[in-house]
């Protein structure tokens, strides 16, 4: 029993600095752009598969 709650310890700890040393980023991982969509950026940055990792990018279509 002591051995599921140290589990359950350890698990909450790592889970909270993963969060904290990301700051709430994270990354997602595609192989193209329609993989991207569920990545939030605000406009007029868009969702870009980069090194095979989902970034926010300058949409070329926008215009000031």
């Amino acid at each position: 029993m002591t051995k599921i709650l140290k589990f359950i310890f350890v698990l909450i700890t790592f889970l909270f600095k993963s969060i904290i040393l990301t700051n709430g980023e994270t990354e997602f991982i595609c192989f193209n752009d329609i993989d991207c969509r569920r990545k939030y950026c605000r406009p007029p940055l868009i969702g870009m598969c980069l090194k095979h990792l989902c970034r926010c990018v300058l949409d070329k279509a926008f215009k000031w």
